[in-house]
């Protein structure tokens, strides 16, 4: 992504190569593009700072609208604020939806065990029964949705 600018004032982000190529229909442009030749006509190539570490429980993390030019190169920097209580709610309702199809696939995994035992009339093992019961008990567990201990499958 690049910027289009005068000195350090954004004028237009994000910019793209097919803009300035519109912007200046007069101008027959080169198949690759030098960062010279760019800077010729304003535009500069932004790159985005890495994110910050944060707590996504209680933190949002949203890159800015446009870009900073510190020492000469152009980023896009990112604010960190914290959630309101609406939108911490729908982050914990979300990620425990997330945890609880993953355990429903788990459980959906080893129902073969279940019914082959079921099937030939045979004791399903103690090791499935607790595996399963520990899956179906995760919600329970104090730290959910957000810190789990899952079960390991038997063998």
């Amino acid at each position: 992504m690049y910027v289009k600018a005068e000195g350090d004032t954004v004028v237009r982000y994000p910019y793209s190569l097919s803009t300035l190529a519109q912007d200046h229909p007069q101008v027959s442009f080169p198949r690759a593009f030098s960062a010279e030749m760019l800077a010729g006509f304003g535009v500069y190539p932004v790159e985005e700072a890495p994110a910050p570490d944060h707590d996504p429980v209680t933190q949002n993390a949203v890159l800015r609208q446009a870009p900073e030019r510190i020492a000469g190169a152009w980023t896009l920097y990112w604010d960190v604020t914290a959630k309101t209580k609406v939108e911490a709610q729908h982050y914990r309702d979300r990620t425990a939806a997330e945890q609880r199809a993953a355990r429903d696939a788990a459980l959906s995994a080893c129902d073969w065990v279940i019914v082959k035992h079921l099937e030939a009339g045979s004791p399903v093992p103690d090791a499935w029964v607790e595996y399963r019961q520990a899956l179906r008990d995760l919600p329970a567990q104090p730290g959910f949705p957000f810190t789990l201990t899952w079960p390991v499958e038997p063998e």
